[in-house]
């Protein structure tokens, strides 16, 4: 039953091919107006039948009127600034020209040759046209600070018409590096080394000095937590130093991420920097004083806790109960 819905359905295929005549199409959409369309069924018929001399006779008149009317669509796009549809005008003719050269028909007999449709001036002038105008934009919204984005994404359709188009590259660059400098000049670090590293889009490398800017700039906005041990308030021995476990912890989990503008550190780190400057404080820094610590060896923020219960049944993969 299966073979013979199959069979069926390839009959019917045919049969449907059969029916249909690319001529009597292609005169129904020209009466329609299509004229775009009734040449490809023309020329469709053709294809098929080298001598239908009355699709020849309508490939001859309608071939000059679609050639013209694409042109008009593509100048009418350049005019409006859609570049893109512009060139697909073009490629439509170019891809039309490739058909027709590799055709083989015959006019009253004799063999007919299509003239050549070149429009790869059009195109180019198009494409041309389309980069300056994008590489206009960019350099005027370059003018207005705080604009790199919009400046960049100009450059960036200029480029897509024409990859190595002037200084487009570098001055999508330049936009970012200038606006992530007058960020950095007023304290908002931050932004300007994200901006900063959208060079990196078109300088892998860097440009200029943007690299060696990124560091300074994540130094000067980098926070210090230090994370200390917690105190346990329960009474139980047999958890061992649990506080300085959970501080591990705290840590671990805090540097899994890779933050770019913190950095944890331990009590023996703070230690050791109250002994380098001998402030004699080591082993009291606790909520009172940390403030006052903090500031003397550049730790902005101090962690601390007290743990209030143990459950012995807690699930491993979480945190023990505590305040902090």
């Amino acid at each position: 039953m299966q073979r013979l819905n199959c069979v069926l359905l390839a009959f019917t295929s045919m049969a449907f091919a059969l029916l249909m005549d690319d001529y009597k199409e292609g005169m129904k959409a020209y009466e329609q107006g299509r004229k775009i369309e009734a040449l490809d069924f023309f020329i469709a018929k053709v294809t098929e039948d080298p001598k239908h001399q009355k699709s020849v006779d309508m490939i001859k008149k309608l071939l000059p009127e679609v050639v013209e009317l694409r042109k008009e669509n593509a100048k009418q796009h350049e005019e409006t600034g859609q570049w893109e549809k512009a060139q697909k005008e073009y490629d439509r003719l170019t891809r039309l020209d490739k058909v027709l050269q590799k055709l083989t028909v015959y006019d009253n007999g004799r063999k007919l040759d299509f003239p050549k449709i070149n429009v790869s001036d059009a195109k180019s002038s198009a494409t041309e046209n389309a980069a300056e105008k994008f590489y206009l934009k960019g350099v005027e919204a370059m003018q207005t600070p705080g604009h790199a984005e919009q400046a960049a994404e100009f450059f960036k359709e200029a480029r897509k018409f024409n990859p190595d188009y002037r200084d487009a590259k570098e001055l999508s660059a330049k936009a970012y590096y200038n606006d992530a400098m007058a960020l950095i000049s007023r304290g908002s670090y931050k932004d300007g080394v994200r901006m900063l590293w959208k060079i990196r889009d078109f300088y892998p490398e860097g440009y200029h000095d943007s690299e060696q800017r990124v560091k300074v700039a994540i130094d000067s906005a980098k926070v210090k937590v230090a994370v200390m041990p917690f105190d346990n308030l329960t009474a139980s021995v047999k958890s061992g130093d649990i506080g300085s476990t959970i501080s591990s912890e705290i840590i671990a989990f805090g540097v899994a991420p890779r933050p770019v503008f913190i950095d944890f550190v331990t009590r023996d780190y703070v230690q050791s920097l109250l002994s380098e400057q001998s402030l004699g404080l080591s082993g009291t820094v606790n909520t009172t004083t940390a403030p006052q610590i903090g500031k003397l060896i550049g730790i902005q923020v101090f962690v601390f806790g007290k743990i209030t219960a143990i459950n012995p049944y807690y699930p491993k993969d979480q945190l023990i109960k505590s305040e902090s």
